[in-house]
């Protein structure tokens, strides 16, 4: 039981001072790409990739980090409706170089 309360106080101590340092923000698009439940994961050197989706035409979109700024949105879905809103939608994994 020791061992236990021990693991547990060391676990919080531990999370209790883990902080994020913010940098300088970055525009990743206009807001006529919408907004809606975005997502972020990182590729094998660090760099953020994101996807997100837009409402009114269920669009999904793309954009990854090039080193200075964002590349141009790309819309991922064609014609095929995705299923977005404020609380659900594409979602977005990686590992190593598979996105």
């Amino acid at each position: 039981m020791y061992r236990i309360i021990v693991l547990i106080a060391i676990t919080y101590g531990n999370c209790a001072f883990a902080q994020i340092n913010w940098t300088i923000n970055n525009s990743v698009a206009t807001s006529g790409y919408g907004n809606l439940h975005p997502r972020i994961t990182m590729d094998l050197n660090g760099n953020p990739l994101l996807i997100w989706g837009r409402m009114f035409d269920n669009s999904v979109f793309f954009t990854r980090w090039n080193g200075t700024s964002f590349t141009s949105p790309v819309k991922l879905n064609g014609s095929i409706n995705i299923a977005t809103a404020s609380w659900m939608g594409p979602d977005i994994a990686s590992h190593g170089d598979t996105i």
